[in-house]
């Protein structure tokens, strides 16, 4: 859609005449006059864009042409000024004879590009473009809009969608089947149904189901993609199906394929495990995976989805299959009620109301009773407010019917695609482009919502984290993104997409060339070979803008390939790694000459072989917004990553390796303080920093240990500082800061400043001085050494707006209540090793919602909680507590707890008769806790009525010993 892409276009132009004036004075005139013509061409690109839509050929090219000039004028100009910005940082003089040439240079290019857009606009003219004003298409969401966004917001996550209907009888059916203990033989239960029938949801219903919950030991669900990896989806079931310590999971990694399979293959033999595989396309898919399945006597059973029958009977020739019915009217209904919050706002007169049902019921029956059209379809009409809107729709729906019986495409799935069709159509042309950026992500992937609103930040489509966030939450309104995860402050943690919404999104993505996928897992290129039509590119193939990869055991030579061939007008670079067979070393370089436009580059989770320096050239990525090389192995940074002044996050939470027994850590140059636009930084978990020599008045200090950040006045987000390389005192002049994670290590001293704007703190204590070991577990217990209990109450002290609190850090003993933050949120304690009870402080705790004991947070034996104690918690997790042995809730203790996780705390015996009094609970996960504790509290166990009252008890990976 270039009316968007022009529009953004048009305003980074305007702040680079404003922010970057100087730079732009000898092509000044020309950038107004390319800004000017922009501003009036897009006046008739909402008509071209429409007709381009409608099919005409001619309209779709000029508007292709018009997108692509936008691009490369801001690259022009973009790229000029930030070459002019470095030289007069780095020159007195003026201009030099080849300075003047090419300053005439830039400007003959803006002109020729100028030229060109003109003519295209002088043609729409003479076509008869109908020229429209789209300055109130720029607000996505009004008052009223806000106001139902505060709907999505969750306390905690639930893990059943609660919006569910209909299905009851495959739920009692299938639990049944699942159930079935005769000849105990190893089973496959099939649902299987065309897309957006409901398969996912209702195997989501089936899982956590209670009498499911009671009859097996241990749980696993893993999404299968069409070009699933054997080894990715074994070893996420077995890591799943295993004891939870990091050791076990490292040796899962280091697996071969072969013992991952057999390791599989024997937990279902000896334990009761329900595995669910999510999306099986193909037989050949259903061998490969096999291998790891035992088809012998045993508890433990498969639910498998698929779109295909003969993998059903394919998987187990006895497989019970379940085909569910689409929706009939009334359930049709009740979804789209639920979905859309139909008459319960009451700002509609009755006679509006019934209007709209009469509307609503119509366009239903085009949804042909699938779920995934009603969902999206409701989605689409929450976003209408009038009568008018929802008539202009059912229009609009009558249009598109009409377009597919023309076309051919009365299928099962007709209702769908219409439907999703035009959810695309009716989104506001701001968010088209951030609903492309959902191409990105592979088949099944969990998206951090996080990472996305920093994506559209770098690529400039939003210019703060809450406008993003407010662009996520109107796409999750309109239910093209789902919601994963909720986080723990009511706001979107995580994210996916439904596949098929996904096909959507790639031919888009494609047709518009906004962005390019290449899956080399299979070692070749599939470019949107799942879209259910076939996306046509109006420029060359190598002319790309944005890039995504996704790889496995791609050799080095494919990886470079590609690189090589790609156009270097490359604005965004992602790679998707599940242990690449590549070399890190041979690709960045040759990445990094040739793509030097680059403003998001993400190469992460590169673990194979080791880096050194990450190259030099990195430095040569001036427009360079976001970089990341999260969880890659990288020793050292190279000082000309300071070059990059655009930056805005900086992901340098690389991997450690250990060279004889010892970690090595990472060096970090002290050149991260001339990224002056830099918002969000994020250190390596070990690193030591080297370069900077503090001077004063009186003495000069070579302090080869200390960051330098002071003048780093935008950052929001600091992670992994460590008080050894960077004084906590100069926090103050970070006044935008909002949430800080701090390693405490060996120099840290109290701070008496306070940190008002604070609102997320996380202390953890890496300076391991000895070590002492629980007798039982073998599990090192961190000392403090080298700084006092008070100088944290001080930094706690010094921080008095914090929401969110997570401490690291052995204490023995809490801070009283009145130390903590009033506004205290969510607290996680972990490694404290306390000795006191610390229900007696947090109780007192008058907004905490959310409350994690973690890993011998607690050395005590027993907590009380007392009447009328935390009076706004509704979640608690009790985790790894290994000397917990008797917890008491007393009658009136926890009014508004609604969860409740017990994980790992073998000495517990059992749930506190409190419990009985707790109404509001709904759940209850109690995981990897022994078989004598299940016994007593499950249904007919000694101390069921304690929880009797509790709608979910969830059991979860029993131990036997």
């Amino acid at each position: 859609m270039a009316e968007a892409v022009v529009g953004f276009v048009i305003e980074r132009l305007g702040d680079l005449l404003v922010k970057e004036a100087i730079f732009l004075s000898g092509v000044r005139e020309q950038v107004e006059d390319a800004k000017s013509e922009l501003e009036r061409i897009k006046c008739f690109l909402e008509d071209a864009d429409g007709r381009a839509r409608r099919g005409d050929k001619s309209f779709r090219h000029h508007v292709a042409e018009i997108r692509e000039e936008a691009y490369d004028l801001e690259d022009v100009i973009a790229t000029f000024a930030l070459k002019e910005s470095s030289r007069n940082r780095n020159s007195s003089s003026k201009y030099f004879p080849c300075i003047v040439i090419h300053l005439h240079k830039v400007g003959s290019d803006i002109e020729k590009i100028t030229a060109r857009i003109s003519k295209s606009r002088l043609s729409f003219q003479e076509s008869g473009l109908v020229q429209t004003s789209s300055s109130n298409s720029n607000e996505i969401i009004n008052n009223r809009d806000r106001q139902q966004q505060e709907g999505l917001r969750r306390t905690f996550s639930h893990n059943i969608d609660s919006d569910f209907v209909g299905f009851e009888e495959n739920i009692r059916e299938l639990v049944e089947h699942l159930k079935e203990e005769e000849g105990n033989l190893h089973k496959v239960v099939s649902i299987c149904g065309i897309g957006g029938l409901g398969k996912t949801t209702l195997a989501r219903q089936i899982y956590y189901h209670g009498d499911i919950r009671r009859r097996f030991d241990c749980f696993a669900w893993a999404p299968v993609s069409q070009n699933c990896q054997a080894r990715d989806v074994w070893e996420g079931l077995l890591i799943r199906l295993s004891p939870p310590t990091a050791e076990r999971r490292r040796e899962i990694k280091e697996m071969r394929d072969d013992e991952i399979a057999k390791a599989l293959y024997k937990v279902q033999t000896e334990k009761r495990c329900l595995v669910v595989l999510d999306d099986i396309w193909t037989c050949a898919t259903w061998d490969r995976l096999k291998p790891a399945f035992p088809n012998v006597i045993s508890g433990s059973k498969i639910l498998l989805t698929t779109r295909n029958r003969e993998v059903a009977f394919h998987a187990d020739r006895s497989s019970i299959l379940h085909e569910p019915r689409c929706f009939n009217k009334n359930e049709s209904w009740e979804l789209f009620r639920k979905k859309t919050h139909f008459g319960r706002d009451g700002t509609d007169s009755e006679e509006d109301n019934k209007e709209k049902k009469k509307l609503a019921r119509e366009m239903l029956d085009y949804c042909g009773g699938l779920p995934l059209a009603i969902t999206v379809l409701g989605g689409l009409l929450s976003s209408k407010q009038t009568v008018g809107e929802w008539e202009t729709l059912h229009k609009n729906i009558k249009t598109y019917i009409g377009k597919g019986k023309t076309n051919e495409q009365e299928d099962t799935n007709s209702g769908l695609y219409w439907v999703l069709g035009l959810s695309y159509d009716e989104l506001p042309y701001r968010l088209k482009p951030c609903f492309w950026h959902l191409a990105y992500f592979p088949e099944d992937f969990e998206i951090r919502a996080k990472d996305l609103c920093l994506i559209w930040m770098a690529e400039g489509f939003v210019s703060t984290e809450d406008a993003a966030y407010e662009y996520l939450s109107e796409l999750v309104k309109r239910c093209i993104v789902q919601v994963a995860e909720w986080g723990s402050t009511g706001k979107i943690k995580t994210c996916r997409v439904h596949d098929l919404m996904r096909d959507l999104c790639l031919s888009k993505a494609e047709e518009e060339n906004f962005l390019q996928h290449v899956d080399l897992r299979n070692q070749h290129e599939a470019t949107n070979s799942s879209s259910p039509g076939t996306a046509t590119n109006l420029v060359p193939t190598n002319k790309v803008r944005r890039l995504a990869i996704y790889l496995n055991n791609t050799g080095t030579d494919e990886l470079l390939s590609l690189i090589r061939n790609r156009d270097g007008c490359l604005r965004s670079f992602i790679c998707f790694n599940s242990e690449p067979d590549t070399s890190y070393e041979r690709v960045m370089k040759p990445l990094l000459n040739r793509f030097d436009l680059l403003r998001v580059l993400k190469f992460e989770n590169h673990t194979r072989g080791r880096v050194g320096m990450l190259p030099k050239e990195i430095g040569n990525l001036v427009h360079l917004r976001l970089f990341s090389v999260k969880d890659s192995y990288v020793e050292k940074l190279p000082s000309s990553i300071g070059n990059l002044r655009c930056l805005q996050t900086l992901d340098l939470r690389v991997k450690n390796l250990y060279h004889n027994k010892r970690l090595q850590l990472s060096e970090i140059p002290s050149v991260i303080w001339k990224l002056e636009q830099l918002r969000h930084l994020y250190l390596p978990q070990n690193y030591f920093t080297k370069g900077y020599v503090e001077r004063s008045y009186f003495t000069v200090t070579h302090s080869e240990s200390l960051l330098r950040l002071d003048n780093l006045t935008n950052l929001q987000t600091m992670v992994n500082v460590s008080a050894n390389y960077y004084y906590l005192d100069r926090l103050e002049k970070l006044t935008n800061l909002t949430k800080l994670k701090v390693n405490l290590e060996s120099r840290f001293k109290g701070t008496i400043i306070k940190f008002n704007n604070l609102r997320s703190l996380a202390i953890y204590y890496n300076d391991l001085v000895e070590d002492e070991y629980d007798e039982d577990h073998q599990l090192p217990v961190r000392k403090i050494a080298r700084f006092t209990y008070y100088e944290i109450i001080l930094l706690l002290l010094s921080c008095p707006q914090i929401s969110k609190l997570h401490l690291q850090v052995p204490m023995v003993m809490l801070p009283t209540y009145d130390q903590f933050s009033s506004n205290l949120i969510k607290l996680t304690l972990v490694q404290t090793c306390l000795r006191n009870d610390p229900m007696a402080t947090l109780e007192e705790l008058p907004s905490l919602r959310i409350l994690l004991l973690d890993h011998n947070a607690f050395k005590g034996k027993e907590m009380i909680c007392t009447s009328k104690g935390f009076p706004r918690l509704e979640s608690l997790s009790i985790c790894y507590l290994y000397e917990f042995i008797e917890w008491k809730v007393e009658e009136g203790a926890l009014p508004s707890l609604g969860r409740l996780h017990i994980v790992n705390c073998l000495r517990l015996k059992t749930v506190p008769e409190g419990l009985r009094y707790v109404i509001t609970l709904k759940e209850i996960v109690i995981k990897h806790m022994l078989r004598q504790f299940k016994k007593r509290v499950e249904q007919g166990g000694e101390d069921f009525y304690r929880v009797r009252h509790v709608p979910s008890l969830v059991f979860m990976n029993t131990l036997d010993f």
